[in-house]
């Protein structure tokens, strides 16, 4: 599943537990697993010369609408941060 973000294609690779996009050639990802029904962020990733440009709060702000789109379907996760930028999304995101 692909999202277009402010020209900021956002992709879904279900069967490696990953939302990714590119920019400038280089790969910005956050990486999650599935435990039954908790679902743990556990690496976000942007290169340092993308920085400080909101790629990783775009990701999440997809994240976000996937889990709401789950919900809707009658799936509902538990939310487990082990990566420090998704416990800072969420915390300041909360929904």
């Amino acid at each position: 599943m692909a999202v277009i973000d402010n020209a900021l294609e956002i992709i879904h690779d279900e069967k490696n537990y990953k939302f990714y996009c590119m920019v400038e050639k280089k790969e910005c990802f956050v990486d999650y697993s599935i435990d039954e029904n908790t679902i743990d962020f556990f690496h976000t990733y942007v290169p340092q010369s993308l920085r400080h440009q909101g790629i990783a709060r775009k990701i999440y702000n997809h994240i976000t609408a996937w889990l709401k789109n789950e919900e809707s379907r009658g799936r509902k996760f538990s939310i487990k941060t082990s990566c420090s930028y998704a416990e800072k999304y969420f915390k300041e995101n909360k929904q």
